[in-house]
């Protein structure tokens, strides 16, 4: 019986093609001149990278939107709920004298359809170019051709979100803040806001609260910078321990704060708010309340805690199909390619669980 020794046989191979490595690289600094062109030839197809590597945008939706794909030939319907926000207080008990017709309160349920948008992307590549590359070149061009599809969905949602929250018409700020500041008592308003304004009583099982939010590098630096006349030494030590992908969000008293490029003064999102939705950020007000310094920041408070408002119904999910096979138009122009396309609507069923933070 024969055995062999796996980890023995990884480790004579490595040590074999670093043996190889250092030849090649003493290689490089040989007095022969053929040699030493051949080295650097061989190191440089080792190692060469594309210059200027992109960096294409993340997904920033999943934790907001609850997605579901629907089967071909359904709907895209949502319905609503029977009772009206700011018709409970119809619907309680009455003193019942024994006898007679007890009063009830009628409702009724209704539907609405989800408009839903198509969304088509391509990517073309010289084959030359893909056949001389020294790197994955198609594989960039396929994660540009999925990046787009995932800016695009961000554009979407947060379009949405920011049309919902100018729709809403209540905006957070604290009065007596400088601008571009997140005060520890902004923070306190927005949870009070929050839970002023979402209905039902301390008890409700649906109760609003105020559970995450989206805020540019400078809010979040402004939050990191609380000094210990604000919060405790223990609670401000422990919101530098931050989570989330390469440290992006502080968790306060159960409040999850992102950290967002796409906001801030001057930033994408930001610009949309005030230029295309035409919204506006807390100016300087003379009072009551007095607010010296006008706001130049915008962050989206949420409540994600029931998950009843912010959907994404999906009715064609990305397809993709390769172009540039042989005998098509794109292979005579010695090109190669991807394209693709999917089908979903997004939609803010509740405004209460959305708000504009200004500061």
């Amino acid at each position: 019986m024969t055995t062999t020794n796996n980890s023995d046989d990884v480790g004579f191979d490595q040590i074999k093609a670093d043996e190889q490595l250092d030849a090649m690289l003493r290689a490089t600094a040989s007095d022969d001149p053929v040699m030493r062109t051949q080295a650097i030839t061989q190191l440089f197809s080792l190692f060469q990278m594309p210059a200027r590597k992109a960096v294409f945008d993340g997904d920033v939706t999943g934790n907001i939107f609850s997605k579901e794909t629907l089967p071909p030939g359904v709907s895209p319907e949502i319905p609503t709920d029977i009772i009206a926000p700011g018709t409970e207080g119809d619907f309680r008990a009455f003193t019942n004298p024994g006898k007679g017709y007890l009063p009830s309160v009628m409702a009724s349920g209704d539907k609405f359809t989800l408009s839903t948008i198509r969304d088509a992307n391509a990517v073309e590549w010289d084959l030359e170019h893909a056949e001389n590359a020294r790197w994955p070149i198609i594989q960039r061009y396929m994660e540009a051709f999925s990046a787009g599809f995932v800016k695009k969905q961000n554009d979407n949602c947060f379009h949405t979100l920011l049309a919902a929250m100018a729709d809403r018409g209540i905006t957070v700020y604290d009065a007596a803040a400088p601008s571009k500041v997140f005060t520890k008592k902004l923070f306190s308003l927005l949870r009070c806001a929050f839970a002023r304004n979402s209905g039902g009583n301390s008890t409700s099982v649906s109760r609003g609260k105020w559970t995450d939010a989206y805020i540019s590098c400078e809010g979040i630096e402004s939050i990191l910078n609380w000094n210990l006349n604000d919060i405790p030494d223990s609670v401000r030590a422990s919101m530098y321990s931050m989570s989330g992908g390469d440290n992006t969000t502080i968790n306060i008293l159960g409040v999850t704060i992102h950290e967002m490029l796409e906001l801030g003064a001057g930033q994408e999102y930001q610009d949309y708010y005030i230029n295309n939705i035409g919204a506006n950020l807390t100016p300087a007000l003379t009072g009551p309340p007095a607010h010296a310094a006008a706001d130049t920041e915008l962050g989206i408070a949420l409540d994600l805690k029931n998950r009843d408002s912010f959907f994404m119904l999906e009715v064609k999910p990305l397809t993709v199909f390769q172009a540039g096979g042989e005998g098509s138009e794109l292979h005579r122009a010695q090109k190669g390619g991807a394209y693709g396309w999917r089908r979903y609507g997004v939609g803010v069923l509740d405004t209460r669980r959305i708000m504009p933070i200004s500061y």
